[in-house]
C-alpha cells in the first residue's frame, strides 16, 4: 500500500518521524522502498546529516548497518525482502509506521531467519513477517 504526503497520512507520517526525534536519544533512520510514491518526498525531508549520514534507506538492513545503539529505525508501508539482517545495537528500536496491520511485510530472501537480535533491549513492533 502506498501512501502520498500530501494527504492526512503523510501528516501522521511526518508527525510519527518527529516524535521519535524528539523522544530518542539517538538518531531516526527511515526505511522506505524507491516504488513507494513517498519515496522522493521523504528524500527531500530527511536529508543527509552534517556528517555525511543519510537518513533514508531502501532496506531494513542497509538501515541496520549503519544505526548506533539507542537508534530508531521507522518502516514505511511496503514490502521488504530481506537478507538475514542480524541487529547488535543495544536499544535498537524498528517500527513500523503503517496504520494497519500487515501493511508492512518483511520476507526472507532465502530460507533463513530474517532478523536475529544479539542485543539487549531491541524493540521490533509494527512488522508482520
Amino acid at each position: 500500500m502506498n501512501y502520498n504526503l500530501d494527504n492526512g497520512y503523510g501528516q501522521m507520517l511526518a508527525n510519527r518521524i518527529s516524535e521519535a526525534s524528539d523522544s530518542n536519544v539517538g538518531k531516526v533512520l527511515v526505511v522506505c522502498s524507491s516504488s513507494n510514491v513517498n519515496y522522493d518526498k521523504l528524500s527531500q525531508l530527511l536529508r543527509v546529516d552534517p556528517d555525511g549520514t543519510s537518513r533514508l534507506f531502501q532496506t531494513i538492513a542497509a538501515a541496520v548497518a549503519v544505526a548506533v545503539a539507542g537508534d530508531t529505525i521507522l518502516v514505511a508501508p511496503g514490502t521488504y525482502t530481506e537478507a538475514a539482517i542480524t541487529i547488535t545495537q543495544k536499544g535498537l528500536k524498528i517500527k513500523g509506521i503503517g496504520n494497519v496491520n500487515k501493511e508492512i511485510i518483511v520476507s526472507s530472501a532465502t530460507d533463513v531467519t530474517t532478523i536475529t537480535v544479539n542485543a539487549a533491549n531491541v524493540e521490533i513492533a509494527g512488522l508482520y513477517f
